[in-house]
């Protein structure tokens, strides 16, 4: 019986990195973890020049990451809340791009361009 016990793959309750996961959803407000604001929007090929100032910023970062979806590539970075003054600059850059997405520790929130980044700026 023991030799069938070792091959047994490991539950998924027993991994601590789902565990975390799950506590991270089921209990947000014990989580210390700082959360992750990224920041995405996607450009299509011949608007290039048009957000050619916030594609290079973007880059210049090290979490910047970028994909093709259909005709738009898609243009995304990372940052920590107390990177507060770059994500003002960012969405400053971006405030009428019509593909522009926010994203809260990888949710889109309701109302995160229009509430929670203000609120943000205001408090840090």
């Amino acid at each position: 019986m023991s030799r069938i016990k070792e091959r047994m793959k490991k539950d998924f309750l027993e991994d601590p990195e789902i565990q975390g996961t799950i506590e991270d959803i089921l209990y947000p407000y014990r989580s210390t973890k700082e959360p992750t604001i990224a920041i995405q929007f996607g450009v299509p090929a011949e608007k290039n020049e048009e957000w050619r100032e916030a594609i290079s910023f973007a880059s210049s970062h090290n979490t910047y990451s970028s994909t093709k979806s259909g005709a738009l590539t898609k243009h995304r970075i990372e940052l920590k809340p107390d990177q507060a003054w770059e994500i003002y600059q960012l969405y400053q850059m971006l405030e009428k791009s019509p593909h522009l997405e926010i994203f809260i520790d990888d949710r889109r929130l309701p109302y995160a361009a229009t509430l929670w980044l203000p609120l943000l700026w205001f408090y840090l």
